[in-house]
C-alpha cells in the first residue's frame, strides 16, 4: 500500500476546480454551434420561401416586397429572432430551359445559450427559384 506524500493532498480537487471552467466553456461552445446551425437552416428555409414568392409575382417591382413578406412570415412562424433583415432585389437570370430568380438575404441572429451577454452572428443565404412562364396566362 502506497501512502501519499503531504504535498499531494487535495491536488485532485484543485485539478477539478481548474478544469471545470474549460469543460463548461467547451460545452457552451458546442451548444452555441448547434443552435447557430439550426438557425441557419431555418433562415435558409425563409430565403427559399422568399425566392418562391418573388418568382410567382408577375410585377418585378413588387417582387422585393413579396420576398421580404414571405421571409418574415417564415421567420416569425419558426420563432427565429432575426434583426436587420435585408432582402436584396431578386436577380432574374436566363437558364438553359427556363428563367429563374435568385434571392439573397441576410440578418443578424441573437443566439441565446444562457450566458449573461448576447452572442450575435450574421447569417446570409441565397436561393434560386424557377419563374413560371405560363403563370397568369389564360
Amino acid at each position: 500500500m502506497r501512502t501519499l506524500a503531504v504535498g499531494d493532498r487535495g491536488s485532485l480537487s484543485l485539478e477539478a476546480v481548474l478544469l471545470m471552467p474549460v469543460v463548461t466553456a467547451f460545452f457552451l461552445f458546442a451548444v452555441a454551434a448547434g443552435i447557430r446551425e439550426q438557425d441557419q437552416g431555418t433562415f435558409d428555409l425563409a430565403v427559399q420561401a422568399a425566392a418562391r414568392a418573388a418568382s410567382l409575382d408577375r410585377n418585378p417591382g413588387d417582387a422585393v416586397n413579396a420576398a421580404t413578406t414571405a421571409a418574415d412570415t417564415v421567420l416569425q412562424s419558426e420563432d427565429l429572432q432575426c434583426s436587420n433583415l435585408q432582402v436584396a432585389p431578386p436577380v432574374r437570370q436566363t437558364g438553359t430551359y427556363d428563367d429563374y430568380l435568385t434571392v439573397t438575404a441576410s440578418c443578424d441572429l441573437s443566439l441565446d445559450v444562457g450566458l449573461p451577454f448576447p452572442i450575435t452572428t450574421t447569417v446570409t443565404s441565397d436561393f434560386a427559384s424557377v419563374v413560371d412562364t405560363y403563370r397568369g396566362q389564360g
